[in-house]
């Protein structure tokens, strides 16, 4: 009897040593998980921070056609657009133009946001 309390208590300490490891084991996965989310979160920190101030190297480019109607087209000889006050992020609009006297070409800007014909 004395010998199996001694195997009995072996076992027991055996299974605590792997409950121990398993115990280490969890903790260090747990640990692996942090560092692998922390080095996620740097990395997204580095990408975000490349792309500041550098905003406006960024290029969206939209299309759009307005028709103007006009009660005596023969005074007509300048549209401002109000455009870049709605959309102060809008930097400059290239203009073609049509019109009774033929085509003409234009960037307009905040800074100069009249078309002169």
């Amino acid at each position: 009897e004395h010998e199996e309390a001694h195997e009995h208590e072996e076992a027991h300490e055996h299974e605590e040593a792997h409950e121990h490891e398993e115990a280490h084991e969890h903790e260090e996965a747990h640990e692996h998980e942090e560092a692998h989310e922390h080095e996620e979160a740097h990395e997204h920190e580095d990408i975000t921070n490349g792309q500041q101030g550098k905003e406006h190297l960024a290029h969206a480019e939209f299309h759009a056609s307005y028709q103007f109607s006009c009660t005596d087209p023969a005074q007509l000889n300048a549209v401002e657009l109000t455009i870049f006050i709605r959309f102060p992020g809008l930097e400059k609009i290239n203009v073609q133009f049509i019109g009774t006297s033929g085509q003409l070409g234009a960037e307009l800007t905040p800074a100069q946001p009249r078309l002169t014909f």
